[in-house]
């Protein structure tokens, strides 16, 4: 999100949904005060994976990678002339094969990319709410 007005952007609340599997998400730009939130987080306190091995022995482990195809980015500013930049990995996974990584976990498999991520939410500019629906390509 670029602001390029000589006006600051206030309460930014954007849901970023690419309908697939974000893997990680970070600030590019240097701005204090913004969050990113797992639209999932709090459903998904203490959830563990089970696996049972050919022995039938059951372990259970954390998720590989994030479980939530949404997140929630929230910024108290965005000062004129200043963008908010942010880079998401995102991937839908076929599901596990028998290669195995070499910490002995299962290997995923990639199945598709998305060609874009839809963003809806809010901001305000001078006291006055600017609503956000559009749809960003996916840089690949």
């Amino acid at each position: 999100m670029d602001n390029v007005s000589s006006e600051d952007f206030d309460n930014i609340e954007l849901n970023l949904s690419p309908k697939t599997y974000i893997i990680n998400i970070v600030q590019k730009s240097t701005l204090s005060n913004v969050s990113f939130v797992d639209s999932m987080s709090e459903q998904l306190t203490g959830v563990f994976l089970t696996d049972t091995d050919g022995k039938g022995k059951t372990t259970t482990r954390p998720p590989p990678v994030s479980i939530s195809t949404d997140y929630k980015v929230i910024c108290q500013r965005i000062p004129d002339k200043t963008p908010l930049e942010i880079s998401i990995i995102v991937a839908d996974f076929a599901g596990m094969g028998t290669a195995k990584n070499k910490d002995g976990r299962p290997k995923l498999f990639v199945k598709k990319i998305p060609n874009s991520i839809k963003i809806t939410g809010h901001y305000s500019v001078s006291n006055k709410r600017i609503e956000v629906d559009q749809s960003v390509p996916v840089l690949k």
